[in-house]
């Protein structure tokens, strides 16, 4: 709770901060671009992972950063609590994925999953970003920040001034690229205003989305200035998941349903231990959803993220 006082503390001199982990030095080599999820953590699921995942798998990181903003363009600032909440969830997942990392094979670059489509290297990244590891067995550092910056343009600009020679490559789903060129948040023309998100050569947006009878689904048509950044290179498609895919549906609103689903069940089961007539056959009902809940959960929420969650 401490560092979340301290950040916001310091937020008017200081309005990013890197957090400290237990990963790696946060700096990566010259020239190698910082790949960046910017996400609520609300908490993550094994969705999120999967799109860090997904971009290693086309291209050589040495460092992922997770972002999180305290202040929202559209729902405004969360409370110190929750904001420390998603603190936790965000070391959690570090933790899933350092774990999950270490323990995988090394993911060579440009050699894709078959799910996933495009190509990071594209023209605006070819000549002055590196493709191959720094250290070829090593897995990237996992670094973790906040902000309380809410659109990208300052987030991007605020990491650039401590990170001023990497090109940054942001992880945005199909609905967040719409929002991103998206005028009303921005008091100038948007191809002007996002001119900071993409001033490093290299900078890149890598868009994820959903697939319905083989296209990506979105709630808005493409925009106009979004189909002209993927043609200048600056807007990468990733693929990401079709209907088929467990975790097609998988949202953080789902996950919250099922832990409160979860626990409410573990509140009946402890109420029941502590009555004079204990009703085992009930329990034993009530144990049996427990462990079903829990089964879903498990495989949509990476497990320390999970112990996180169940011990709020």
């Amino acid at each position: 709770m401490k560092e979340v006082i301290d950040f916001l503390a310091a937020k008017a001199s200081r309005p990013l901060a890197f957090l400290r982990h237990a990963s790696s030095d946060p700096l990566p080599p010259p020239h190698h671009p910082i790949l960046i999820l910017d996400s609520s953590f609300n908490p993550p699921t094994r969705a999120h992972m999967r799109l860090i995942l997904l971009a290693l798998a086309r291209h050589s990181y040495s460092s992922v950063l997770l972002l999180h903003a305290t202040t929202n363009a559209d729902k405004g600032s969360p409370d110190i609590p929750d904001i420390h909440r998603r603190v936790q969830f965000m070391r959690a997942l570090a933790s899933d994925l350092s774990a999950h990392l270490a323990s995988t094979s090394q993911m060579q670059p440009n050699q894709p999953p078959s799910s996933v489509t495009g190509s990071i290297t594209s023209t605006a990244t070819a000549s002055t970003t590196a493709t191959t590891p720094l250290h070829p067995h090593a897995p990237p550092s996992i670094s973790l920040a906040l902000t309380v910056a809410p659109r990208f343009i300052e987030k991007s600009t605020l990491l650039r001034s401590l990170r001023p020679n990497y090109a940054q490559h942001w992880i945005l789903g199909l609905d967040t690229l719409v929002r991103l060129v998206d005028a009303k948040y921005y008091t100038v023309p948007p191809r002007e205003a996002l001119s900071s998100l993409f001033s490093y050569p290299g900078d890149t947006v890598l868009c994820f989305a959903r697939e319905v009878g083989g296209g990506a689904t979105s709630a808005s048509p493409l925009p106009e200035l979004a189909q002209e950044l993927e043609t200048e290179g600056r807007v990468v498609w990733m693929g990401g998941w079709n209907e088929r895919d467990p975790l097609f549906s998988v949202s953080s609103t789902k996950v919250r349903a099922l832990v409160d689903t979860w626990k409410t069940l573990d509140a009946t089961t402890s109420q029941n231990h502590g009555t004079m007539n204990p009703n085992s056959e009930n329990d034993e009902r009530v144990e049996e959803k427990k462990r079903a809940v829990l089964q879903q959960l498990e495989a949509i929420v990476s497990p320390n993220v999970l112990q996180t969650l169940l011990s709020e």
